[in-house]
């Protein structure tokens, strides 16, 4: 299935959406000037506290909130309901079918998602902020704060935030400050993705151009990254010093998985993107960098998940290109031979400063 069937897929299902309540709402009357995307999915735990503090946010202007729930059998459902029904003047709640959020190919196996495009496409305020179902928000000026900035900066068409992550299974709270420049940083960007989705202000418009010119597709692993990359391009990015928010790390996440197979995708995904964007936009002088990059990463993966092949590919190339570190050695090691592996790990893992 190529990109175009997924996109005009996408976009015949989504005029079949309706909104959960209808749409004569008091939300539905209003026009708002920011739009919170909330796409959730099995977040019977955490939804309520993304809702609660998309609602405690004090502005003085209208906010919707776009409320995405991609079919849950846990409960989430029920929870998304009563806040709709409960705050009719904020919450515009569409209840998606799997059998229509989801693309399947010809084999039966999943090709795409489309609740989070979807709830993105159903904006209608000049900004939108974006909060996925288990991640929330800590400051109640948060959108106020990132407002009064992009009205008074047009060349600016995004602006993010510092915020805490929390490790659930270790119960532990780590401050995340982004040491972030401002402005236009794309070159930085294509090396580090210092900008966290949860804490994010972008002009709506931008979105939409990304979405029409196929910067994003129901097939990415990854949807966020490649439209801040995107708006990179387009406009200078700004980042304010405040925590405005909480980044739930779960064990199970498209970046953050058991399970090698999605790992290695997403990990190839992102490197993919990166090579796209700096050929697109003719960063021909960092393409090396970001190779050296991804083959120094492809041996830590192999260190740890024991792939000695990706390993020995890897080390080639860093090779023949001069820029094999003492620590790339000792990884390769301990990647092709289990006996260096178990020397060696203490000793790398002390290297790394856990």
């Amino acid at each position: 299935m190529d990109n175009k069937q997924l996109k005009d897929i996408s976009e015949q299902r989504l005029l079949k959406q309706k909104e959960y309540l209808g749409d004569e709402k008091l939300i539905n009357k209003a026009i708002p000037l920011v739009s919170v995307c909330v796409a959730t999915y099995q977040h019977v735990g955490y939804v309520s506290q993304t809702l609660d503090g998309i609602l405690m946010q004090k502005a003085t202007f209208p906010v919707e909130v776009i409320v995405g729930e991609d079919g849950s059998t846990d409960g989430t459902i029920e929870i998304c309901k009563k806040y709709a029904e409960e705050n009719p003047d904020k919450i515009r709640l569409y209840l998606r079918d799997r059998n229509e959020s989801l693309i399947y190919d010809e084999n039966g196996t999943v090709a795409g998602y489309c609740n989070w495009i979807w709830t993105l496409q159903e904006t209608r305020g000049k900004y939108i902020a974006i909060c996925e179902g288990d991640d929330y928000w800590t400051d109640p000026y948060k959108l106020q704060k990132q407002v009064d900035f992009l009205e008074k900066n047009p060349d600016y068409g995004l602006v993010h935030t510092n915020l805490m992550q929390y490790w659930q299974a270790a119960d532990k709270y780590v401050e995340m400050r982004k040491d972030v420049k401002s402005g236009y940083i794309l070159d930085e960007l294509l090396f580090w993705n210092k900008i966290s989705t949860l804490t994010v202000l972008v002009r709506r418009e931008l979105i939409m151009f990304a979405i029409e010119e196929e910067v994003i597709l129901p097939n990415f692993v990854a949807m966020d990254y490649p439209l801040w990359l995107y708006v990179s391009t387009k406009s200078k990015i700004h980042h304010l010093e405040d925590f405005t928010g909480v980044y739930r790390s779960l064990p199970e996440s498209a970046s953050n998985s058991w399970d090698v197979v999605k790992k290695r995708n997403f990990d190839n995904f992102i490197h993919n993107i990166r090579i796209k964007f700096a050929k697109q936009y003719d960063k021909m002088d960092i393409i090396m960098g970001l190779l050296i990059d991804f083959r120094k990463n492809d041996l830590s993966f192999s260190f740890h998940y024991n792939f000695p092949d990706i390993a020995k590919e890897a080390y080639r190339f860093l090779l023949e290109n001069h820029c094999l570190s003492f620590r790339d050695r000792l990884l390769y090691y301990g990647a092709t031979n289990k006996f260096a592996k178990a020397i060696l790990k203490p000793i790398l893992s002390l290297k790394k400063g856990k």
